[in-house]
């Protein structure tokens, strides 16, 4: 049988995008899976043409987040409507319904001005600290976790 992740040279669950195609792939359990916006949701890649792949240059992302047993088990248990977790300048950490965007500064993540979408998590300010302004996107819980 095909293992794709020994084909394409990517390890499993590994992200990547494929020149000429909208979306991020990733390979679990042998099958092709995407994910595009708005819902940033993985789902099965149905009826991807595997032979393109072939032809078509193919980009790996940077590798995720490395997260304690203690931080996963903190993140399965957010309330669902939280999917975006970031890290301010300041060291302060906050949860987002919404997925953010990096202040022009580079000092602070925001949705829109007055956010009622935000939860100040400093509570747990003491670990993630994988998670930093320095990040060029924002931690989307669900790529780690199932809720």
């Amino acid at each position: 049988m095909l293992k794709l992740c020994e084909f394409l040279e990517i390890e499993e669950g590994r992200e990547f995008i494929i020149d000429g195609y909208v979306g991020v792939y990733r390979i679990m359990n042998n099958i092709i899976e995407e994910s595009q916006k708005p819902t940033y949701k993985w789902k099965e890649a149905i009826n991807f043409p595997v032979n393109d792949l072939v032809n078509c240059k193919i980009y790996k992302l940077p590798k995720k987040k490395q997260f304690t047993d203690d931080e996963l088990a903190i993140m399965k248990n957010i309330p669902i409507e939280y999917e975006w977790m970031v890290r301010d300048r300041d060291n302060s950490f906050t949860l987002f319904k919404d997925k953010p965007v990096k202040s022009n500064s580079g000092n602070y993540w925001h949705r829109y001005a007055g956010d009622v979408y935000v939860l100040s998590f400093d509570v747990f300010g003491h670990l993630f600290k994988s998670i930093t302004i320095e990040d060029k996107e924002p931690v989307f819980i669900d790529d780690y976790v199932k809720r």
